[in-house]
């Protein structure tokens, strides 16, 4: 059995808590390491998915004031698109540098031409509905006016509809051939007198409605 002297357990003593704490050092160091970098990681893809999320929403805010303004003939909806229309490229170009993985850039730039056609066709659109003037823009203001009013007055809505009830329950009865019968034998005995006023079998007499049911 080999022993040690009071010396070398001494040196033992020290060394090898040493070792241990070193290796524990460089073990915690490197953990520590791949958490800081993994961190980096999810903070840059929090970053890309938020530009992705802006640039989304200026498309939105360009192409829904576009439609608005081209529906309603209303400068307010222009708002949101004078305001998100100038932020497209730059997002695009900061998320761009965002990223760094190749295969995704170059699906990135396949999108470009895209936000282009969508960023120009609500140019026209936009630009077609100032060129139309406020004059065509009157009847689509006033049929949104007329409709926000209708939805904010219940009582009109009603006293609207009554009417074109009255109009498709009458027109329906006269299709059916549910006529009164006074009306449908006034206008025979018109008829019969007027082709004997033709032929000159009876002379001229006034078309008498009263004379002919008192008779």
């Amino acid at each position: 059995m080999l022993r040690l002297t009071v010396g070398q357990r001494m040196t033992v003593g020290f060394v090898v808590p040493a070792i241990i704490l070193t290796v524990i050092g460089i073990v915690s160091y490197r953990n520590t390491a791949n958490l800081i970098e993994n961190n980096e990681k999810v903070k840059h893809a929090h970053e890309v998915l938020g530009g992705i999320e802006l640039l989304l929403s200026y498309m939105k805010d360009v192409e829904t004031g576009a439609r608005g303004f081209a529906i309603a003939g209303e400068e307010r909806f222009l708002e949101s698109f004078e305001a998100a229309l100038p932020e497209v490229d730059p997002t695009f170009n900061h998320l761009k540098a965002l990223i760094a993985d190749p295969s995704q850039k170059s699906r990135l730039e396949a999108l470009r031409p895209l936000l282009t056609a969508r960023v120009k066709h609500s140019q026209d659109v936009v630009a077609a509905g100032k060129s139309r003037g406020s004059r065509s823009r009157t009847r689509p203001r006033q049929i949104w006016q007329g409709q926000r009013t209708v939805r904010q007055n219940p009582q009109a809505r009603r006293r609207d509809a009554r009417p074109r009830k009255r109009t498709v329950e009458r027109t329906g009865r006269e299709s059916d051939g549910q006529r009164e019968p006074h009306r449908v034998l006034d206008f025979g005995r018109d008829r019969v007198r007027a082709a004997d006023r033709v032929t000159g079998r009876v002379p001229h007499q006034p078309l008498d409605h009263g004379a002919d049911s008192r008779g």
